[in-house]
């Protein structure tokens, strides 16, 4: 049995890849006299002769093994590998890289020397053009220098800090930890945040092993999910983790850096729960500002030393340096251990990591809400929101040939279940924060929510909507005393706009619906649902973001484990079934159907969520949303919007199993335009 197996994928890789197999034959002979060395490549579906080359080079290397699947991608290809793979010390290898000599021993003598390290890097060699790949260059440049386990644990919120082919690990880590995972991120990044989450230890050995080489195809560069944005959510999320254990004021921080893009990629970080006291900034334009709700301080008006946790939060290297430098002369110190936290390093990467190969697509570490989060979410909104009754047809039942419980939140405040999520977010302010008020951009439910709940709790609230929302809606968000503020008919648009709004009045950022305080108020819908019925087979809603989703899942999941959760869309907008099978979020395009409030793009939180716990989604034409929304009005004579009737259609058009099945719908909304019926248009 050998005693490391290199997993090499492989997908149109003909130029390269013959180069990149003969790379490894020096090792792998060097390591047959002792337990002996295997090359498992992978042949992730090519089409451009890799496959027959593959098979060439294995006529003429016995210890390269080929293994052939769908194209998948490389996280399938990586863990079809590790499966395949009888070695106890993984290796990776691209296959437009160069294995330098010696780099197999050496990780392997490493290995066996430092029980205490899981996974061992080497230097790198940049392959690329410096004059023209500049960024490519330094980012290796700054990974060969970090190489105790202390350096790389710390400098894992900065950027990648492997080369992803360059590592070799323990088999175990898999076992005990997880193996790669699908996801709009960087595969190889996620799994060193999530391995060192889970304390394991990593180093480097200051020898080179590997030429990375930087092909113009090379995905990381011309990929989204190797976009610097990815590598801001995915560090957000372990990022947060890590302060939640080791900052003492959490989830309370000081953060430096208050330019546009920095706030809107810390609102990542404030969706994981992370609370800004405040920003630092050296902008005589900025300074004296409130975003969300916190003050814009010059650096010499921090808190001293041990009062506060400062963290840096911007891009450039140059800024970084100097941050870290004028901490470290002011007497903060990064952090290692709880006790000795005033500073951590910058937590955003400034070019995305090199990586090779085909992406991927889920949430890292999702979050998933806790019980104890939807009960006690279930008791603050209690006084605010309506419990909704649960209404049942004998005469849709027959029709339909199951038994069907509707839970209807046309009756909810705002005539949508949107106020609980609302209620909620807002209910969860501080003072400080609440007396800035809160802001959102919509044109749908969630304004009108918003915009009740802040009246309610007696602070401002300031909505973006487009020029182009209907009359009946800026009345109805005007009504309830939000002051509205319009914009262009795009989301660029209504982001940019909102960002104004939010930095000149320091509002806090409610999103519709990817928004842990949403998603938990939006469980309590199925959370009553279940209280009042018993033994549902199936539990069905509409989906568009996913909020209600998402927490009528978790609900179910805690509640009533055994049952299916199955979510339906219109056939015009059917982004979420598509992302639901493709594990990656696919965005809306176009969307084209009668159920407006469905036409929303799944996000990040919501989705990690939906993939774990969600049993399908199906899809259903606008003409059943249609026939099934005049039933309910004429059997239930009840009003609910388009959206609402979606879920209903999927049961009628027999989209789903269920004769004989009880079913529980929540019923999402009843807010349309009554001189605008569909059936009469």
């Amino acid at each position: 049995m050998p005693a490391v197996s290199v997993i090499l994928p492989v997908h149109n890789a003909c130029g390269t890849l013959r180069a990149a197999v003969e790379s490894l034959e020096a090792d792998v002979l060097a390591l047959s006299g002792t337990a002996g060395t295997e090359v498992i490549a992978v042949d992730d579906g090519s089409t451009d002769g890799s496959g027959e080359l593959l098979d060439t080079l294995a006529e003429s290397f016995s210890w390269l093994r080929v293994l052939r699947i769908p194209h998948g991608g490389i996280v399938a290809a990586l863990n079809a590998g590790i499966t395949f793979a009888r070695g106890d010390l993984i290796a990776r290898m691209d296959a437009d890289d160069v294995s330098l000599p010696g780099r197999l021993p050496s990780q392997r003598d490493y290995l066996a020397g430092h029980d205490d390290i899981g996974l061992v890097g080497g230097q790198v060699v940049f392959g690329g053009d410096r004059r023209h790949a500049r960024g490519y260059a330094l980012h290796v440049d700054w990974l060969n220098d970090l190489r105790t386990a202390e350096e790389i644990s710390l400098a894992r919120f900065v950027e990648s800090p492997f080369a992803h082919p360059s590592v070799m690990f323990r088999r175990e880590l898999v076992e005990s930890h997880g193996g790669y995972r699908q996801g709009d991120f960087p595969e190889d990044y996620e799994l060193w945040l999530r391995w060192m989450d889970a304390g394991v230890r990593m180093a480097r050995m200051p020898v080179p092993v590997l030429q990375w080489n930087d092909p113009p195809q090379r995905l990381s560069r011309t990929d989204e999910r190797y976009s610097v944005d990815a590598f801001y959510a995915v560090k957000a999320r372990y990022l947060a983790r890590w302060l939640s254990r080791n900052n003492p004021f959490h989830p309370a921080v000081h953060l430096w850096g208050a330019g546009r893009i920095t706030r809107q990629r810390v609102r990542k970080l404030q969706a994981e729960g992370i609370r800004v006291a405040g920003w630092v900034d050296i902008d005589p334009a900025k300074i004296g500002q409130r975003i969300d709700g916190a003050p814009v301080l010059p650096p010499d008006q921090l808190p001293p030393p041990g009062a506060c946790f400062v963290l840096p939060y911007v891009g450039s290297r140059d800024a970084r340096a100097e941050i870290e430098s004028w901490l470290d002369a002011h007497g903060y110190r990064k952090g290692k251990e709880p006790s000795a936290i005033s500073h951590q390093p910058s937590a955003i990467s400034h070019q995305p990591s090199a990586i090779s190969h085909q992406p991927s697509a889920i949430n890292p570490m999702p979050w998933f809400p806790t019980l104890p989060e939807i009960e006690s979410t279930a008791e603050r909104i209690a006084p605010w929101v309506h419990r909704t009754p649960v209404l049942t047809s004998s005469a849709i039942d027959a029709i339909a040939g199951c038994t069907l419980f509707f839970k209807c939140e046309n009756f909810q405040k705002v005539g949508a279940f949107k106020f609980r999520g609302a209620s909620n977010a807002v209910l969860c302010l501080t003072p400080e924060e609440a007396a800035c008020g809160v802001a959102t951009h919509s044109s749908g439910n969630h304004a009108q929510a918003l915009a009740l709940a802040a009246r309610l709790r007696g602070i401002p609230a300031h909505i973006v909507m487009p020029s182009n929302a209907p009359a009946i809606k800026k009345a109805a968000v005007a009504g309830y005393g939000a002051r509205i503020v319009e914009c262009e008919p795009t989301l660029d648009a209504r982001e940019s706009t909102l960002d104004a709004v939010v930095r000149e009045t320091g509002a806090a950022f409610v999103h519709p619906y990817n928004d842990q305080r949403v998603i938990t108020g939006q469980a309590s819908a199925a959370r009553e649902l279940i209280e009042e019925v018993t033994e549902l087979d199936i539990l069905m809603t509409p989906v568009g973001g996913g909020g209600l989703l998402s927490g009528s899942a978790m609900a179910a999941h805690y509640l009533s484990p055994g049952t299916t959760v199955i979510a339906a869309e219109p056939e015009g907008a059917d982004d979420a079934r598509r992302s639901f099978l493709a594990g990656r979020i696919i965005p809306s395009e176009n969307p084209r159907t009668i159920a407006d409030g469905l036409l929303t793009s799944l996000g990040d939180r919501t989705f990690a969520i939906i993939r774990e716990h969600v049993r399908d989604i199906v899809t259903v034409p606008d003409d059943a949303i249609i026939r099934a929304m005049r039933l309910v009005w004429e059997r239930m004579k009840i009003i609910i919007e388009p959206s609402a009737a979606v879920p209903l259609a999927a049961i009628l058009e027999q989209r789903i199993a269920s004769d004989g099945k009880r079913i529980g719908i929540i019923l999402s909304g009843g807010n349309l335009d009554l001189d605008r019926l569909p059936w009469q248009t």
